[in-house]
């Protein structure tokens, strides 16, 4: 009773339950926004809004088989499995609701993990300050707000990574039951078929396993044994998450080879990686390099193996990020090695020396409180940005689009704008289409009679979408849009400061002008100049 009573109260649980109440009473609101579209969700965050419409898809056919969508055939299933029988399960038939479904799994899970990654501190018996510091961190991170009411599978990973090092903990600490090891593994691929970057919570529980080998006195059996249970725990748990992929493995299969060459046919040089993850980790997000600095420290003294594991997990999520992360330089792919890191440097206590502790603690409380009220100003920057999504020029837009309509038009456009695609023969979403020089003969497949392009959006290919019109003699037409800017406080950028400062004090410019670039054939040319030439309304 007294040790139950001394968990309860103790600082690492009590800032958990606090952080996780503030979290909810601030953000919680973010769950009810712009959910009455379909497509202004789909355009607000365009991942999420693409992984909403094959949650939408399935439900309302009755066909689970995520392999045969886009996103969903890529990554997250144990959380889009959560997510679709959770519609399924309430008969949510409402955009609204299905929207709240998904946005809210999220959050549970983002706050579970705030829950979680306190009690990691706890059991591991890390810093009481540094446990804090380290709390407020991840509450304050913009990824970690936005994902939290974003439809994402971070916060799934995130959460069955830390409870995976929980289980570890337990194995380690206090009970040698080869339940907590085969526990600690499940949750680790749970959290690796969530997103592939959260591989590194395998690492654990192997060096774990294999240290426990080392010490056993029937090293054959307990390998062997150990193995079998590894490989069928990890079946099942692909088997739980998503069955398809057994069941139809061919088609599981060609979607992740085509988003993988797709990658690579996009990514980097390895000198153009290493220079970009290390400007981003130097001036960024300096906590993951003070991370990998206590992580070589912590391999080679401390006594505590989860610790070490987690420290060997950071490093090899360096060599994640370099190698395997080369066409997109976010600092949300950092989302997974939060809890590895916090855990290594709040423990740091125990394998540095008391002296050189105590000065370390100091310095990195101080620096980590001007980086966590940095991130919470952007934070809350983002959340107010994101609340009035439904006054940027892509809404205001839209409704301009729209008027161009027909049964019989296929229309390509920009994923940033909420297209209804009900009102067409067909639609597509540029998202979906791959790099030059595929994109010229796609579009030639698909024969658009209109091109939408959003010219702000970083991930329309204008010129590319242009060389290909003009090999269909597709006419150009140039529509600006007056509207807030839905990128005033955004959560990858860290230069945004002054512009999230602004946002919050009233003083942004919310009629900026945007281009949007409309491709026609002659069929539908003077419908187009109609929409181009009638005066613009942002009310």
């Amino acid at each position: 009773m007294t040790q139950t009573r001394q968990t309860v109260f103790d600082i690492r649980i009590i800032s958990g339950v606090i952080l996780s109440t503030i979290v909810i009473c601030l953000c919680s609101f973010m769950l009810f926004a712009n959910n009455s579209n379909l497509g202004i969700v789909t355009a607000q965050f365009i991942d999420s809004g693409s992984m909403l419409s094959n949650y939408v898809d399935m439900v309302r056919t009755g066909d689970f088989n995520q392999s045969k969508q886009y996103h969903t055939s890529i990554y997250g299933w144990p959380g889009n499995n959560i997510i679709i029988w959770s519609m399924w399960a309430v008969g949510a038939h409402t955009i609204e609701t299905q929207a709240l479904i998904a946005r809210s799994a999220s959050f549970i899970f983002s706050i579970l993990t705030i829950l979680a990654l306190s009690c990691l501190f706890y059991f591991n018996r890390a810093s009481k300050v540094l446990s804090v510091v380290g709390l407020l961190l991840l509450v304050a991170w913009p990824p970690f707000v936005t994902f939290a009411y974003q439809i994402h599978p971070e916060a799934f990973g995130l959460f069955f990574g830390t409870t995976s090092l929980i289980a570890a903990t337990y194995f380690v600490r206090h009970d040698q039951r080869s339940f907590w090891l085969y526990s600690s593994w499940g949750l680790a691929v749970l959290a690796f078929l969530s997103k592939q970057p959260f591989l590194i919570y395998l690492i654990p529980p192997v060096i774990i396993g294999f240290n426990s080998l080392l010490k056993s006195q029937r090293k054959l059996f307990f390998f062997i044994k150990t193995s079998i249970a590894f490989i069928t725990i990890g079946a099942l748990m692909v088997f739980i998450s998503d069955p398809y992929i057994f069941l139809e493995f061919p088609i599981f299969w060609e979607k992740q080879v085509a988003i993988h060459t797709h990658h690579l046919s996009i990514s980097n040089s390895l000198t153009t990686s290493l220079s970009s993850w290390a400007n981003i980790i130097v001036f960024d997000d300096p906590w993951f390099l003070v991370g990998l600095i206590f992580s070589v420290v912590a391999i080679y003294r401390s006594k505590n193996l989860v610790v070490v594991s987690a420290a060997w997990a950071n490093l090899a999520f360096l060599a994640v990020l370099i190698v395997a992360l080369k066409f997109f330089f976010l600092r949300s792919y950092l989302y997974p090695a939060l809890p590895t890191v916090l855990l290594v440097v709040a423990t740091s206590q125990s394998y540095i020396l008391p002296a050189i502790s105590r000065a370390l603690t100091t310095v990195l409380v101080g620096l980590a409180l001007v980086f966590i009220t940095q991130s919470a100003v952007r934070s809350a920057g983002i959340l107010m940005t994101d609340s009035q999504f439904s006054q940027t020029a892509n809404v205001q837009a839209v409704k301009r689009l729209q008027e161009i309509q027909g049964h019989n038009l296929t229309l390509v456009y920009s994923n940033s704008l909420p297209i209804d695609a009900t009102l067409y023969k067909k639609a597509y979403g540029n998202f979906t289409f791959s790099p030059q020089p595929a994109l010229n003969e796609q579009l030639k497949t698909v024969q658009p009679d209109i091109i939408i392009t959003d010219n702000a959006w970083p991930f329309s290919d204008v010129h590319g979408y242009e060389q290909a019109a003009q090999a269909l003699k597709m006419e150009k037409f140039e529509l600006k849009i007056a509207g807030a800017n839905p990128n005033a406080c955004e959560y990858q950028d860290t230069t945004l400061l002054k512009a999230c400062i602004a946002v919050l004090s009233g003083e942004s410019n919310k009629s900026e002008n945007h281009t949007y670039y409309i491709f026609v054939t002659a069929d539908y040319m003077e419908q187009v100049r109609k929409i181009v030439s009638l005066p613009i309304n942002t009310n």
